[in-house]
């Protein structure tokens, strides 16, 4: 079944944070594991804005965390859609 995980869930996920509930953590692995795992590219810019004001701390660059965090295979980022942006 397709998931998408909002910027939270993506962000405690990828940094093994305890606050990500073990449910939640075997729902986006079988997600990830048949390629229906999706984030929204918006929380690629709510993850740096957090960085921007503090609010996230990272034990690397943005830039690199990112990569790594984009990285695993069965992940797909959804685009910003016309619709998306207007009602954000």
């Amino acid at each position: 079944m397709p998931i998408v995980v909002d910027t939270h869930a993506w962000i405690w996920w990828v940094t093994e944070d305890e606050r990500l509930s073990g449910a939640a953590r075997r729902a986006i692995q079988a997600s990830l594991s048949e390629g229906t795992l999706w984030l929204s590219a918006i929380s690629i810019r709510e993850a740096a804005k957090k960085v921007e004001k503090g609010q996230l701390m990272l034990d690397r660059a943005l830039d690199d965390w990112l990569d790594l965090a984009l990285e695993p295979a069965g992940l797909r980022v959804a685009p910003l859609t016309r619709s998306v942006l207007v009602e954000s």
